[in-house]
């Protein structure tokens, strides 16, 4: 792959310009991983000392 700016005029130099940015860019970011199940809730805090009886406890007070 050789990619060079060998147009005569402006427009051609910023045709191969173009050309250029395409071959060599980096590619778009992925999209956001979002978490299965959607986002959680407040009551949701991960590995933070909670119990299976204080989550069902807390379920049950809803």
């Amino acid at each position: 792959m050789c990619a060079r700016l060998n147009g005569a005029t402006p427009e051609e130099l910023s045709d191969d310009a173009d050309a250029i940015l395409t071959e060599f860019a980096p590619p778009a970011p992925p999209a956001p991983a979002y978490l299965v199940g959607g986002p959680r809730g407040t009551d949701v805090s991960g590995h933070t000392g909670r119990t299976l009886a204080a989550g069902a406890e807390a379920y049950y007070a809803k």
